[in-house]
């Protein structure tokens, strides 16, 4: 069963959630790609003007232009208890002139800890899997992710399906 939030459409929309579609990220690629050819056979110019992209505001601190907060991700070095050092996790950090510095954030509540670790450590066996180039490994991270609702069997048959859909892209794993 997917988290109830997502069991429906109509359930999505009450809270107010968007469920982007694989139609509706097809159409966009398919516009970019109409506006690339616009631009490329000079029907249309390419207007310069602020992106609102929060990495101009990173840029500017690290060169030392200003100095604020924003959240990134960044290897845990202590910003947050009860999560194994090294795993990269989404923190505040302040930009300032060559530095980036994680806040502290502390500890969570255990309820809320127990969450999290459990994606921590699945996010490090993929990462172990993807560099062992280990399929066995790569579905136990799999089956283990809270979002995968199937029953073992057509888990593993979907696992096989996207593996064997991605295999270009997986050079030097044994499929």
């Amino acid at each position: 069963m997917p988290p109830w939030y997502l069991k429906d459409p109509e359930t999505a929309h009450k809270w107010k959630l968007g469920l982007t579609t694989v139609d509706s990220r097809i159409a966009k690629q398919a516009e970019v790609e109409r506006l690339y050819g616009r631009l490329l056979r000079g029907e249309e110019k390419l207007t310069l003007k602020p992106s609102g992209e929060e990495e101009v505001r990173q840029l500017k601190g690290l060169v030392g232009l200003q100095s604020f907060v924003t959240n990134v991700n960044l290897p845990n070095a202590g910003q947050l208890q009860g999560i194994p050092f090294g795993a990269v996790v989404e923190t505040n950090a302040v930009f300032s002139g060559d530095s980036l510095r994680p806040v502290l954030a502390g500890e969570l509540p255990t309820e809320v800890n127990s969450l999290v670790l459990r994606h921590v450590l699945n996010q490090e066996t993929t990462l172990q899997a993807a560099l062992k180039r280990d399929p066995a490994m790569a579905f136990r991270a799999f089956i283990n992710d809270p979002l995968v609702t199937l029953p073992p069997d057509r888990a593993e048959e979907l696992f096989r399906t996207m593996l064997l859909n991605t295999k270009a892209y997986l050079p030097g794993w044994k499929l």
